[in-house]
């Protein structure tokens, strides 16, 4: 792989390509900017809110940002769905399904400074917003955060130390995975596979259809916060500042260094360009060619 261009203004923990190929964007937890041509097209935030995971809608025409999605005619947030998570809980983490209709959240009770908190339910708490329809998939106690979110087609999972799949449309039990010794960061679906990062590198790869794990190997000393599938290829990323390409297995086929610590990336649509967002003032995103 090599370094094919960089853009020190495309600042954010998340990038994502439209589904063409002809647009990107990138987000922070506070801010989106939208690319077209590879130009700077749109920079929004809404004041107080958290943004989560990134993904463009499958038909390309609106980016989302969990919990809003931004038009990409109008270049305007379009309005946040009802509340999913009830007002005792601040949001932490979100994930949008690529259809646009389905959206979980992630939150945690933080008690009150002056001690007037009479709250006593669930120190933590994962709904699910599908369509018209809000489910509770998951609530328990803060110390397994649910951070890493992913909805699929077919399922919603959310991952800890371990992962827990369920069926998206009746939030149904499916499986949970024995992830890591160290929690989950990042969740990746394609072809069949399902991937995730650990913070403290490991990488994993299961069977969607029978859910049996296929691989686990170390890709990175540090956190693999950034996970790409195209094809039969899994790029990771992690605080290492490294960028690897995988085998389904975990036969490693080729590195770059991408400088700052990477928590991000995204292959086009073709496989020919390779988004690597990275942390810090020194950060920016960078395009690897593979």
């Amino acid at each position: 792989m090599h370094v094919a261009r960089e853009w020190p203004e495309a600042m954010g923990l998340r990038v994502a390509f439209a589904p063409d190929g002809s647009a990107w964007a990138c987000s922070s937890m506070a801010e989106l900017r939208l690319f077209e041509g590879d130009e700077l097209v749109a920079s929004a935030g809404v004041a107080g809110e958290v943004l989560g995971e990134l993904c463009f809608s499958a038909d390309g025409t609106r980016v989302l940002a969990a919990p809003l999605a931004l038009d990409r005619a109008s270049r305007a947030w379009e309005p946040r769905p009802p509340e999913t998570l009830d007002m005792a809980f601040t949001l932490v983490a979100g994930a949008w399904a690529a259809d646009g209709r389905a959206l979980a959240l992630y939150g945690e009770h933080r008690p009150s400074r002056r001690g007037d908190d009479d709250y006593d339910g669930p120190a933590a708490r994962l709904a699910l917003r599908d369509g018209d329809a809000v489910q509770v998939v998951w609530e328990g106690a803060r110390s397994e955060p649910r951070s890493a979110l992913l909805v699929g087609q077919d399922i919603v999972a959310s991952g800890g130390r371990a992962i827990d799949v369920r069926d998206r449309a009746t939030t149904r039990p499916l499986a949970v995975l024995d992830a890591f010794s160290a929690i989950a960061r990042t969740l990746r679906l394609s072809g069949g596979r399902l991937a995730a990062g650990s913070a403290d590198g490991a990488v994993a790869v299961w069977d969607v259809a029978t859910w049996e794990e296929l691989a686990r190997w170390q890709a990175h000393p540090g956190e693999a916060a950034g996970l790409a599938w195209h094809g039969e290829t899994l790029a990771t990323g992690g605080d290492d500042g490294t960028v690897r390409l995988w085998s389904p297995s975990g036969e490693l086929r080729d590195e770059a260094e991408a400088g700052p610590p990477v928590t991000g990336l995204a292959f086009s649509p073709d496989g020919s360009r390779l988004l690597v967002a990275r942390a810090g003032p020194e950060g920016g995103v960078l395009e690897l060619r593979p």
